[in-house]
């Protein structure tokens, strides 16, 4: 194709090229006949895409597949890879020493779609996501949501209030019965739970048909805002040991109810080619992120959880250049804050353990965020020996993230030392070292006749797909007073298709008359998922077996497991398993449900050998009652020490949060509470139970469940903390909301109407709802379903920094609607005015 300085037939304008709702820009574009040309580098520029040359001939990659791209208006080619792209007649010229390329020609060497709209000289690009500058807004708007920009839902939406404990009783069975020949065994374990002083009492009996039954109790209350007291216990339950042992008697801390979250901000840094960026993410979401400077360095405070935290690192460079890779960090869970302390006090009866009476205070510090200190004594009175006192210490830390150490000292019980190292998700070395005092001192902590124990672990997963192959080597020795007693294991975890196979090798040692006596033995265990291939009946089933023989010797055991569900609440179990010694395999099959109300188990075991046929039958679940509303709800899982929620869902004319007579209840509304689904039933009422106790659950509603567009929740989510064995009440208002429309203008009147959309920020000032309205391309708005309030109305500056302006703020009353077939008020007419800053600098 010929070049020419100035081509004959090309019509000059400025275009304003607009990225979908993310970018724009103006380019000088031309008109050959009906063909728009675009400037190729400039457009380069604009998407972030990089290059080389200019003139006539340009390349480059687009990333982050690295995809090479070419222009040549002199042979008149283009390429993308090895493909080259048809170009027609008139779609690369040369104007003024720039390249310009057909609209056509990018979109099909880019991957996008295009709308021209020739009278507003616009370009709309529809699906730009996958272009360099589409990621890079997509990453600043998940970072700007991380650092506290505009969020999803910050944390001042959430209305935190209104919680009405109710009185509620819980009752947790587990019955079981076994029957062989013409024998038959029984055992029960049954426990209520109730609130009791503004604390959680529960009463449990536990036994078998031959022996006398078991009688505990315990009440427990927590304050877990308090500093210096967070929780009390009067009854059975663990002592504050680290060794913990099952006491009657009493308990106190200021320890946190639940270690569920945060231990510390930790520092992750490393290096990356400069002018790069980096994101750290777990378990998917945005967690910290950093940009390189000149000097190549990064540095990375992230926060981390009890124990592993794997975090995958996304380093982006300036033109869509992408590279992955990880890192790991354990937190154990004696770890806790920099600057943090707490106590653990306990006594009481010996509830298991060979002694009368015990005893423990336990002190922790933190004493940076990589290093803990723990101290103590535990005392024991009425063991064989008298009474045994157990000072101890021990040291928690994590010099570097990759490494982790714990070291211990007990007298007259123990020392111990545990190394670990874990440089990302992939490696995982463990070492631990355990000397135990003589079993001669009476202490019912000591394992009986253990005198040493030594474990390393190895863990290695090779490739880029994590999981898809697991190395695994352990190593444990333990010396004892009759010998040493060693095992060595080697293994594989090899994950194809639907089928997940775990060869392994093995060697043990256990003391001999003369000598160690050594076994060594191969082994294999295969896990096959269910193949929709094989059809309706056999693409249920999923299959569990394994086998290990000695080498060199007889086949030491097998078994298999088929297993299918039968409808959404059953699952049928059979199989065979042979180990030696037994005089012929033995066949099991089983019937499980989960239901709803209740949880079923029936196992029948029959030998083909000796020995007699046993069916072993349980049933489980638990009956929750809710006074206030008379609500029983029945579960198939352990409800004792759980908490609940409950309450209404109805249209609050009058704002105050309660349901009045003549406020309408919203049956068949759904609810996301924590992370459950549950529809309202009839009656506009609803209860969740199971939750766990202490830790915030947030109650919002699927808008799309309300019978009426017109309605919207008060609130964006409600913040509950339940109670154990009590229904918290939370009732869920619903709005009516109202119409607002108007226009936005250009300051000197309507006839200046800005003739291009812009997004008006809604915010109602009592709560801080963020509202977004977009303009139409006159300038007009409208928005129907907005809540009742006081709004302050105006556009964000960085969006009309760009174009020279600055915005009024408007202000205007939304009022309460009073009808549930009706819409709530109108507020017409409303004029947002753009002023530019020159002019308002002048003034």
């Amino acid at each position: 194709m010929p070049v020419s300085d100035s081509p004959p037939g090309l019509e000059p304008m400025l275009l304003e090229v607009q990225l979908s709702r993310m970018a724009r820009r103006v380019l000088l574009g031309y008109w050959a006949e009906d063909q728009l040309l675009l400037p190729v580098t400039e457009w380069l520029d604009f998407i972030e895409v990089a290059y080389q040359g200019n003139g006539s001939r340009i390349s480059g990659q687009i990333q982050p597949a690295g995809t090479a791209f070419s222009f040549d208006a002199e042979s008149g080619v283009a390429y993308l890879g090895n493909e080259r792209v048809r170009l027609e007649a008139g779609e690369l010229h040369v104007v003024d020493g720039v390249l310009y390329g057909s609209q056509r020609v990018m979109s099909d060497l880019f991957g996008i779609s295009s709308t021209i709209d020739r009278e507003n000289a616009a370009l709309f690009v529809h699906n730009p996501e996958h272009l360099p500058i589409a990621r890079r807004i997509q990453r600043e708007a998940a970072r700007s949501i991380l650092i506290g920009g505009e969020r999803p839902l910050a944390p001042e939406l959430i209305y935190r209030g209104g919680e009405q404990p109710r009185s509620g009783l819980v009752l947790s069975y587990d019955l079981r019965g076994t029957r062989e020949n013409s024998a038959a065994t029984t055992a029960y374990d049954v426990g209520l739970g109730m609130g009791v002083a503004r604390g959680s009492a529960v009463v449990r009996v536990r036994g078998t048909g031959d022996t006398p039954a078991q009688l505990e109790g315990v009440w427990s209350r927590a304050w877990p805002d308090q500093k210096w007291l967070r929780q009390l216990r009067l009854g059975d339950g663990p002592s504050s040991s680290p060794r913990p042992q099952v006491v009657r008697g009493a308990y106190f801390s200021n320890a946190p109810i639940y270690r569920a979250i945060l231990v510390e901000d930790l520092p992750f840094a490393g290096t990356l080619p400069p002018h790069w960026s980096i994101e750290a993410y777990r378990e998917g979401r945005l967690v910290g992120f950093d940009t390189v400077g000149s000097s190549g360095r990064y540095a990375l405070t992230l926060p981390i959880h009890y124990g592993e935290n794997p975090v995958d690192f996304v380093a982006y460079g300036p033109f869509g250049e992408v590279r992955t890779f990880n890192q790991t960090f354990r937190a154990l869970p004696s770890m806790i804050s920099a600057g943090a302390f707490e106590y653990g006090v306990s006594g009481g009866a010996c509830r298991l353990s060979r002694c009368e009476v015990t005893a423990n205070l336990d002190l922790r510090y933190g004493a940076s965020n990589r290093w803990t200190l723990r101290a103590g004594l535990d005392q024991v009175w009425g063991t064989d020996r008298g009474s045994v006192f157990h000072p101890y210490a021990a040291v928690v830390g994590t010099p570097i993230n990759p490494v982790g150490i714990e070291v211990e000292g007990v007298a007259n019980l123990l020392h111990r030392v545990g190394l670990r190292f874990e440089p990302s998700v992939k490696l995982r070395l463990t070492g631990d070292y355990i000397s135990y005092a003589d079993t001669g001192s009476g202490s019912p902590f000591l394992p009986a006749g253990t005198r040493e124990q030594w474990s390393l672990y190895g863990r290695f997963m090779p490739g880029r797909r994590i999981g898809a192959l697991v190395t695994e080597a352990q190593a444990t020795r333990t010396l004892t007073s009759t010998g040493a007693r060693s095992e060595v294991r080697l293994g594989t975890a090899i994950h194809v298709a639907n089928t997940m196979l775990r060869p392994h090798v093995r060697a043990q040692w256990t003391p001999g008359l003369d000598r160690a006596v050594q076994r060594n033995y191969l082994g294999l265990q295969a896990t096959v998922l269910p193949m929709r291939a094989l059809g309706p009946v056999l693409g249920g089933i999923w299959l569990q077996g394994q086998a290990e023989t000695e080498i060199g010797g007889s086949p030491a055991s097998a078994s298999v497991i088929l297993s299918r569900n039968l409808g959404r609440w059953f699952r049928l179990e059979a199989g065979t398993r042979w180990e030696r010694g037994l005089t012929g395999p033995v066949i099991t099959v089983s019937l499980i449900s989960q239901l709803t109300a209740v949880r079923t188990t029936s196992l029948v075991t029959a030998p083909t050998g000796y020995g007699p046929v046993r069916l072993d039958q349980s049933v489980a679940g638990a009956v929750v009652w809710n006074w206030s509303s008379g609500a029983l709800a029945l579960s198939s899982e352990p409800a004792l020490d759980r908490g609940g929620v409950s309450g209404q869902v109805f249209l609050d004319f009058d704002g105050d949060g309660r349901r009045d007579e003549e406020e309408p209840s919203l049956p068949g509304s759904r609810l996301l509470v924590g992370n459950r689904w549950v529809t309202v039933d009839s009656a506009g009422r609803y209860q969740v139970w199971g939750l766990a106790p202490y830790e915030e659950v947030l109650i919002s509603t699927d808008t799309l469940s309300l019978k009426s567009p017109w309605w919207v929740p008060r609130f964006a989510a409600q913040a509950v903390t339940p109670t154990p064995n009590l229904v918290q009440g939370a009732d869920v208002p619903i709005d009516i909301g109202g119409v607002i429309e108007g226009n936005l203008v250009l300051e000197g009147g309507a006839s200046r109407s800005l003739n291009r959309p812009l997004p008006i920020v809604l915010i109602e000032t009592e709560s801080g709802t963020r509202t977004v309205v977009e303009t139409f391309a006159d300038g007009s708005f409208y928005r129907m379903g907005l809540r009742p309030g006081l709004y302050e109305a105006t556009i964000d500056p960085a969006v009309l920094g760009g174009m020279g302006l600055t915005s009024d703020t408007l202000r205007f009353q939304l009022g309460k609607g009073r009808s549930a077939a009706e819409p709530g008020p109108t507020v017409s007419d409303l004029r947002l005015t753009l002023r530019s800053r020159e002019t308002e600098s002048r003034n």
